[in-house]
């Protein structure tokens, strides 16, 4: 497959995960979705991580996600984020 068609179909799938995790659904991923993410997935709630643990997760994702410093990560930003992570494409899993 050539590199623009899997680009296009890798930025559909990075929409409807991004949909799907803007909670508050303002098009923009704030810390409040990104902690929502880690109650979803029982982080908070079955105490798998310190509050102080998570928190500093939470620090490093906007910091280094949030390329245009505005306190939100955009789909923009969110898409740079998920090309950067070389096992996504054999480990991400949606579950309907």
């Amino acid at each position: 497959m050539p590199k623009m068609v899997q680009t296009q179909e890798w930025n559909k799938t990075y929409a409807i995960i991004f949909v799907n995790i803007n909670f508050d659904d303002d098009d923009l991923l704030s810390r409040s979705d990104l902690k929502e993410i880690l109650n979803r997935l029982k982080v908070i709630e079955n105490h798998l991580l310190d509050p102080q643990d998570w928190e500093e997760i939470l620090d490093y994702v906007m910091e280094d996600g949030d390329i245009d410093e505005d306190g939100f990560i955009a789909f923009t930003e969110f898409s740079h984020i998920m090309q950067r992570v070389a096992d996504f494409a054999s480990t991400f899993v949606i579950r309907l």
